[in-house]
């Protein structure tokens, strides 16, 4: 179940429409108003559409006005959305006439929520932005802020994160204008619904600080307390506390129903089924919860209720084996996201669908849904302006590309130039959105023209499906897929955890993972330098202790290594473009690694040996003596060495337009006096080296730094 959690975004237009003008205690019209006030709207709305015939005929069109906005609120509550709208038309009417643009507007809101609990997305968000070019007009602040939420609301339900981002932001540069009597609650809603959006793509500190500023003593409606019950559920669920999620979304439903707001009930009881079926694998209770939410969203005619709720019951069933109850909920959950326009539930209904054809034999009608939500997740994605939240939105639909790559794995037809680009559409990308606008990936062909003789590019891929790895040279490039065993895949993590121990405990673990890691790969007698794109756990892995199959030689013994987040970076049209020189005293990169010393120090004996036996047949070249240099800065200090504030020289052109990630390490001669006592990282610099061709002197290379590592 790609889904994991569902949550609440605040919305508070029947709360402040119900409030259109004071009542005078003792006709009928007020008796009934304050019936609805109370939330007992089945009776308030009995009330009120016994007056309104009579009204209708009075000519009292404040009294008409007045009834129309309670019976429109009452409607709303009781799940009655066809109803709701012809009422807050009427209103409309009658509010217009009179000049009264802050009631007009509140109907107004009141016929786009009620068009957005029934998944009429583009009537609902005419509604609102007519509403906000009523309050804009009439200079109402509270309205405005009000309209702003839940226009963005409507963005955020179809997948449009970028403009619900942006609306919210604006909502929430303009609270400070809001009246002092809406303030608080204008305040919470807006930030809730910024808090909700981070949330859903995956950005959960944000969430979490937001969620905090919520924490004051303004009151709230019961509603918007079960809403913000919802969301505190969600966070207890990513914390790994599924029985304290329960019991939350129960306090949520409880209130909710008390609330007479289906819309909210629908969605605890939702949540409850997905804590059941993911958290405590209670299939059973599951299905119950998900159909007594099916059940409520079709008596309240809530079209996304429905279809969430056949989603998640079809995907429990498909998880239970029961294919053909499962493939008929999620058939019908897919034609109501399609015919509403929710995106959000197309690609999870379509990845549903999928591992159910995969499921019952049906690869090649599997392998085409797949790529249908692949296809809407990378529009939605695109969608995304800001670099940051695209890679978070990816972090949960990995799974989606991790099917479609198992299941072109699995086909005896699977070419590399076809697996490739999945490969690369299915890795957060925030460096690369930098570096380029186009959607797309580079194709294989596109890398391999960028690669020189001697280089051997690994793209790795690992999931609880399966692994792999593409292989690419500039010529040629092949498959090898990885069935690893248990034993196999502890030595791998053994190497991680060793290489960095006092000792060779780590050799074992090394003859294994390299065995694992690098076998069918093409003759590497003319490979110089291996560029690794690591993924998973393999980000963890030091590629230049693996022992090469077949020898007794470590990689850095043989090969040149750089890392890669993504194929990306060889294609050299795609950098961004700077300036052909620096001054000497202006850093450009600074890169920090482990393994910590006792590794460098066993790696550089094994290197200094090297140089020290190196023939003399001619005099040194400028390479060469830096080669020395290095050699001789690598071997492990009495004291230990941080250079903590060298200064990094600058690049040459060659450097810049091949790898920018590729560094030779700088020795103490090359840094400032400011340095201190302490541990060894490696500190590298990204001037150009061609000593990974000189078979004389091997020395090692600088480790890799992470994305989040390298500044």
């Amino acid at each position: 179940m790609v889904a994991t959690m569902s949550f609440r975004v605040f919305v508070l237009s029947v709360v402040l429409s119900t409030h259109a003008a004071s009542a005078v205690a003792g006709t009928p019209l007020d008796e009934a108003v304050r019936l609805q006030r109370e939330g007992r709207n089945r009776d308030a709305q009995r009330a009120l559409r016994a007056l309104l015939p009579d009204l209708r005929i009075s000519g009292d069109r404040h009294a008409l006005g007045r009834a129309l906005n309670a019976v429109t609120d009452a409607s709303i509550a009781l799940g009655e959305y066809e109803q709701a709208i012809l009422e807050a038309r009427e209103a409309f009417d009658i509010h217009q006439r009179l000049g009264q643009r802050v009631d007009a507007a509140r109907v107004l809101n009141a016929a786009g929520l009620a068009n957005l609990y029934l998944g009429r997305y583009a009537p609902a968000l005419d509604s609102y932005q007519r509403a906000l070019a009523l309050d804009r007009a009439g200079g109402d602040r509270d309205g405005e802020i009000l309209r702003l939420n839940n226009i963005a609301n409507v963005h955020s339900i179809q997948g449009r994160y970028a403009d619900a981002l942006r609306l919210y932001q604006d909502a929430l540069t303009q609270i400070d204008t809001a009246s002092a009597g809406a303030l608080p609650r204008l305040r919470k809603m807006t930030v809730s619904n910024l808090a909700v959006l981070h949330q859903r793509l995956g950005a959960d500190e944000r969430a979490l600080a937001l969620y905090a500023q919520l924490r004051t003593g303004e009151s709230m409606q019961p509603s918007e307390e079960a809403q913000l019950l919802v969301n505190e559920g969600a966070l207890f669920r990513r914390l790994g506390d599924p029985l304290k999620a329960i019991e939350t979304y129960r306090q949520a439903q409880t209130r909710f129903a008390r609330a007479q707001h289906p819309d909210g009930e629908i969605s605890a009881w939702r949540n409850i089924g997905i804590v059941f079926a993911l958290d405590l694998e209670d299939s059973g209770r599951a299905l119950e919860a998900f159909s007594a939410a099916l059940q409520l969203a079709r008596r309240s005619s809530n079209r996304r209720g429905e279809v969430q709720a056949l989603l998640y019951r079809g995907e429990t069933l498909r998880r239970m084996g029961r294919l053909a109850e499962a493939h008929t909920d999620l058939r019908a959950a897919l034609d109501g996201a399609t015919s509403a326009g929710l995106s959000e539930e197309q690609w999870k209904a379509l990845y549903s669908v999928g591992r159910a054809l995969e499921a019952d034999g049906h690869a090649d009608e599997a392998r085409h849904t797949f790529e249908q939500a692949i296809g809407i997740i990378e529009t939605i994605r695109t969608d995304l302006r800001t670099f940051a939240l695209r890679s978070e939105f990816l972090a949960d639909r990995r799974d989606v590309y991790d099917a479609l790559i198992a299941l072109r794995l699995s086909e005896d037809s699977a070419a590399p130039d076809e697996v490739f680009p999945l490969l690369e559409r299915s890795r957060a990308r925030t460096w690369q959105d930098r570096m380029r606008s186009e959607p797309e990936p580079h194709s294989l062909r596109e890398i391999q023209r960028t690669m020189a003789q001697g280089e051997l590019l690994l793209e790795y891929w690992t999931s609880a499906a399966g692994s792999a790895l593409v292989w690419a040279a500039s010529t040629t490039a092949g498959i090898v897929k990885q069935a690893r065993s248990a034993d196999e895949s502890q030595a791998i993590q053994a190497l991680s955890d060793r290489v960095s121990q006092p000792g060779d405990s780590w050799r074992a673990a090394s003859i294994t993972a390299g065995r694992t890691l690098l076998s069918g790969l093409p003759d590497l007698r003319a490979v110089t330098r291996l560029i690794v794109i690591p993924d998973g756990l393999l980000h963890f892995v030091p590629f230049e202790a693996l022992t090469i199959p077949g020898t007794n030689d470590l990689v850095i013994e043989q090969f040149a290594v750089s890392y890669l987040p993504s194929s990306t970076f060889l294609v050299s049209h795609g950098l961004p473009q700077t300036r052909r020189w620096k001054w000497p005293w202006q850093r450009e990169l600074v890169a920090f690694g482990d393994p910590p010393p006792s590794v460098i120090g066993w790696l550089a004996a094994r290197t200094w040996r090297n140089c020290r036996t190196r023939p003399k047949k001619s005099a040194p070249s400028p390479h060469r003596c830096r080669v020395r240099r290095n050699c001789i800065w690598a071997l492990p200090p009495r004291n230990g060495f941080l250079a903590k504030d060298c200064e990094v020289s600058r690049c040459s052109t060659s450097a810049r337009t091949r790898s920018p990630t590729h560094a030779t390490p700088r020795g103490p001669a090359s840094c400032s006096r400011r340095q201190r006592p302490g541990l060894l990282p490696t500190i590298c610099s990204c001037e150009r080296s061609t000593t990974s061709t000189s078979p004389a002197c091997s020395w090692p290379r600088c480790p890799r730094a992470t994305p989040n590592e390298a500044k």
